[in-house]
């Protein structure tokens, strides 16, 4: 079991678990990669549908795991650059990489205070590909009403197909995900 790890693009760190409180915050280098990409158009003074969309994405991301809606305005600024056949002036779009830098870099990793999940509702789920067959399931367990659930959940057989035509016959991480 890890203290620390990686999942999902952000960082999970449980060291204070026992004491009640984890934390979670951007991958390493996650920001700094960011922060390098809004310099390069920074020095450029221009920006690209295709940039402007790969920064919305990164900064989506970046933003949409742990930090709330703090982002959000830059990412939706940065999806109007990518959508609109519309310019930005130079100084407009330094001021916007400016901004997005500095609340990036700003941003402090998230403590949460596990005291607040006093009875969480644990959720466990599966997949499975065996033999052809794609299936999935949940086990819901409510400490407040002491009730559990079982779930199947059917996996449609067209959904099967296109994963096939994407990824061969490895399919138990689509159908976990799924």
């Amino acid at each position: 079991f890890a203290s620390d790890f990686n999942a999902l693009g952000i960082s999970v760190q449980l060291k204070q678990l026992h004491r009640g409180s984890f934390v979670l915050a951007n991958k390493a280098g996650r920001v700094e990669r960011i922060c390098r990409m809004l310099e390069a158009i920074e020095q450029a003074g221009t920006i690209s549908k295709s940039a402007a969309a790969e920064v919305q994405g990164h900064l989506n991301f970046a933003g949409g795991f742990f930090t709330s809606k703090a982002l959000k305005f830059l990412v939706a600024s940065f999806g109007r650059l990518a959508d609109l056949p519309k310019t930005i002036s130079k100084d407009d779009l330094r001021f916007l990489c400016q901004l997005a830098k500095s609340m990036l870099s700003s941003m402090p990793p998230r403590q949460y205070d596990a005291k607040s999940f006093t009875e969480p509702i644990l959720i466990f789920t599966d997949g499975a590909w065996e033999a052809g067959n794609a299936s999935a399931g949940a086990v819901i367990y409510d400490p407040s009403s002491s009730t559990t659930s079982v779930f199947e959940v059917v996996v449609p057989e067209v959904l099967v197909e296109l994963w096939k035509q994407d990824v061969g016959d490895q399919l138990i991480c689509q159908i976990e995900m799924f």
